[in-house]
């Protein structure tokens, strides 16, 4: 079986590693992973083939939901969001806009990997 590629839309460069670190190392799942700021995720979703993305909702330059709804215009990729602040609250709002789930930063890993 092929591994799975998944896109990574983060701008903290010290939690992208980790998290890549932590699902590299989980011998039960096949991955393979890119990661990018929130201003070229769409140019590289263009560029490659990707079975999810796992998308921060805060950054500088734009919202998540926004950048859920941009990219669900034209893919039909899922989506897993994630960000530091409350999962009843943001995780809601993320489904609203068309992401498949939810995972707030804090959680144990055995509950992000889950996700």
């Amino acid at each position: 079986m092929f591994p799975k590629k998944i896109l990574l839309v983060d701008r903290h460069q010290v939690f992208k590693k980790g998290l890549i670190s932590v699902l590299l190392e989980d011998q039960k799942l096949s991955f393979e992973i890119d990661e990018t700021s929130e201003i070229d995720a769409k140019v590289d979703i263009r560029g490659k083939r990707y079975d999810a993305i796992i998308l921060d909702l805060f950054f500088p330059e734009k919202i998540g939901f926004d950048l859920i709804k941009d990219i669900k215009k034209y893919y039909s990729l899922p989506i897993l969001t994630m960000s530091v602040y409350s999962s009843e609250t943001f995780g809601i709002r993320a489904y609203k806009a068309g992401a498949q789930g939810f995972f707030n930063k804090t959680q144990p890993i055995e509950e992000i990997l889950e996700a």
